[in-house]
């Protein structure tokens, strides 16, 4: 393995130049994670499973939608009961609430 760090900044920066843009190291450079091919799968994937719900249901199945791979792999998958999202039945509630939390 190469330390990046013992290197001339040149020579590190031509072989960095070098690099497919599907190297671990370039997609780590730009914060992705996973490959494009890894993401068409995993949408392909998350197709085949809606499609296949969406006709059990159609025959009667009470199941569950299935989960999306795309969005596990991303981390986009946010439980409900985290939701940060507050609503008020009266302007009066939200002053209050509004009062609170400058107070804190």
């Amino acid at each position: 393995m190469l330390n990046w760090r013992s290197l001339p900044v040149r020579l590190a920066a031509t072989l960095a130049a070098g690099l497919p843009p599907e190297s671990r190291s370039l997609r780590l450079l730009h914060g992705e994670p996973y490959t494009l091919q890894q993401m068409l799968q995993a949408s392909i994937a998350d197709s085949l499973h809606a499609i296949r719900w969406l006709m059990e249901r159609y025959m009667g199945s009470t199941e569950e939608p299935p989960k999306s791979i795309v969005q596990a792999l991303l981390g986009s998958e946010a439980p409900e009961e985290e939701s940060s999202v507050q609503s008020f039945d009266s302007p009066e509630e939200f002053e209050a609430a509004l009062r609170a939390a400058e107070r804190r």
